[in-house]
């Protein structure tokens, strides 16, 4: 009447994923036609349910894929950027390495001219504030000195001209008058 169900392998995949044993494909021909007939409907909706499954799995699938080929291209473009500023230095550092001799040479002659001419100004500067130093000590010293010879001097002839002139002495211009007329006059 009904063809007899052939078992499925063991282990193979049957409906929701579950694998069916032999001894569970041998009760299947005792089922009656209508439990039969609403077995099939069950089975080809979880076979539709097992297909939608699918189609979410390939669609998630898909996406993760998509994200892996984004991450791969961030992680190209980024390495390729790196790569990019390395070679620009590198070319760079290359270009420096080979410049001219000549040019590297009058930089270093341009450099020690510079280094040279500031030393010698420091020099100069400190030549000069030690000599202005001494100078002024020195001026100092002989000043204080000389002032203090002139005094005593003028304290001398301070002394002889009052002894001179007495109470007559005038420490002005009138002095060298004055100095004049006595010695004009001789007794």
């Amino acid at each position: 009447m009904y063809p007899t169900p052939v078992p499925p392998e063991e282990g193979t995949m049957f409906g929701g994923g579950s694998s069916v044993s032999g001894s569970l494909a041998g009760d299947l021909q005792h089922i009656s036609p209508n439990n039969k007939e609403m077995l099939i409907g069950r089975l080809e909706a979880l076979k539709s349910m097992t297909l939608e499954e699918e189609g979410v799995r390939d669609s998630v699938q898909k996406g993760l894929e998509r994200e892996r080929e984004i991450a791969d291209m961030k992680r190209s473009f980024s390495y390729d950027f790196l790569e990019l500023v390395y070679r620009l230095f590198h070319v760079g550092a290359r270009h420096i390495a080979e410049m001219d001799k000549k040019e590297v040479e009058d930089l270093d002659a341009i450099v020690y001219e510079q280094i040279s001419a500031k030393k010698r100004l420091s020099r100069r500067i400190m030549w000069f504030s030690c000599v202005t130093v001494i100078g002024f000590f020195l001026f100092c010293l002989f000043t204080d000195t000389s002032s203090e010879f002139l005094r005593s001097d003028y304290i001398k002839k301070r002394g002889k001209l009052k002894e001179l002139f007495g109470d007559n002495y005038f420490p002005h211009d009138v002095l060298h008058e004055r100095i004049e007329e006595a010695l004009a006059v001789k007794p």
